[in-house]
């Protein structure tokens, strides 16, 4: 007897090819029932008992979120698979916190589709008492099956877990990756299965991956990015087999997540360097200060100031003052203005802080770069 499957997306184009999708790798497995709005959807699982749902985050009339809300209020025993855009992380975060089993971004890649399916098949005949004719095993054994680690000495609490999870995504904020890996390790050896059952330390899990993308709004695009990979952390928390293998396989991962957000922050880092200097360039001949330009770039004049030295090697004051100084040459090379009047133009009102500043930079004064240049391109060959 197979299992029902709904499909609803309002994109009817959708729905007709992942069904085609479907019944070609799975022949005979599955009755699938097409709705193209979040009522129709609740409207069929009125009648059919649905295995699996696989559905639009974004729909018209009740979305994708409403439906599973009132699918775990209803207590439906299914699993429900999202088809999401790049830009509904924030609501993606809010399915899983719901037990969402997973999500696909559009467009939807079939082999992925394929994989995720092929991975629920077990998890759907325990949902289905009709066609999980294989005997189970009891609840203690599959305990001990998947809790396969020595006990721990002396284990921890719920409230010390979730502690330790919540130091983890502090960690992570703060790039540190030491106390990262402190936090995943202790978490792991102080758990007990007598203190959380295997489907309660998992959704725990997963709920840390979500605070990620919350707390870290790059971890958004770093989680997608790695989504039906080895590094896929939430289809690891749900499908290793030991909990030993997913203590391994979260410390590779929370390693590449480090590394990904190093990156993402160094270039992030450069970018807002990059657009002070552009506006250093645009603004010199102004009264330029440090607190204004930080101001611009939303950052405290403390961090900026430590910023700019850290990437350019150099100090605001100094980068602005050879801006000027620079520009300032050019003009003496044109011929056409006084002294006094290019010391006005290039952001000095002060006629002593202008030859001091172009002395610093210059290593002369600017009367005597000026006449060191006129003897120069006098005396070039024509």
């Amino acid at each position: 007897m197979p299992y029902h499957l709904m499909l609803a997306d309002d994109d009817e184009a959708i729905t007709e090819g992942l069904r085609h999708a479907i019944e070609d790798h799975y022949p005979d497995t599955f009755v699938i029932h097409e709705a193209t709005s979040g009522n129709e959807l609740m409207e069929l699982l009125r009648v059919y008992p649905a295995s699996l749902i696989i559905t639009d985050i974004k729909m018209p009339g009740i979305d994708g979120l409403q439906c599973l809300e009132a699918i775990r209020e209803m207590g439906m025993p299914c699993e429900v698979v999202f088809l999401s855009g790049f830009d509904d992380y924030s609501l993606i975060r809010k399915a899983l916190k719901l037990s969402a089993y997973d999500y696909l971004l559009k467009p939807v890649h079939i082999d992925s589709l394929i994989r995720i399916i092929r991975d629920l098949l077990p998890r759907l005949a325990r949902l289905s008492p009709k066609l999980a004719s294989a005997p189970q095993l009891p609840e203690t054994v599959k305990a001990f099956a998947y809790f396969d680690g020595p006990p721990a000495e002396h284990p921890l609490g719920p409230e010390e877990l979730k502690g330790l999870l919540d130091s983890l995504v502090h960690a992570m904020q703060t790039m540190d990756g030491a106390e990262v890996r402190l936090s995943l390790d202790a978490f792991f050896s102080g758990y007990s299965p007598a203190v959380w059952d295997e489907q309660t330390v998992k959704a725990a899990l997963v709920e840390c991956i979500s605070a990620l993308m919350e707390r870290i709004p790059a971890m958004i695009r770093i989680i997608g990015d790695l989504k039906l990979t080895e590094f896929d952390a939430v289809n690891s928390i749900r499908n290793l087999p030991t909990f030993s293998q997913l203590h391994c396989q979260l410390r590779h991962i929370m390693e590449l997540y480090l590394e990904r957000l190093e990156q993402r922050t160094e270039n992030r880092m450069q970018y807002q360097i990059r657009r002070a200097k552009e506006y250093i360039h645009r603004h010199y001949a102004e009264n330029l200060v440090l607190d204004a330009l930080a101001g611009e770039l939303f950052m405290s004049p403390n961090y900026f100031s430590a910023l700019f030295k850290q990437c350019t090697n150099t100090t605001f004051r100094d980068y602005l003052r050879t801006v000027r100084i620079r520009e300032s040459m050019r003009l003496i090379q044109e011929g056409r203005l006084k002294l006094y009047e290019i010391a006005e133009k290039v952001g000095y009102q002060n006629a002593s802080h202008f030859n001091r500043a172009f002395k610093e930079v210059a290593g002369v004064t600017p009367s005597v770069w000026a006449v060191h240049h006129k003897a120069q391109a006098e005396s070039a060959p024509l």
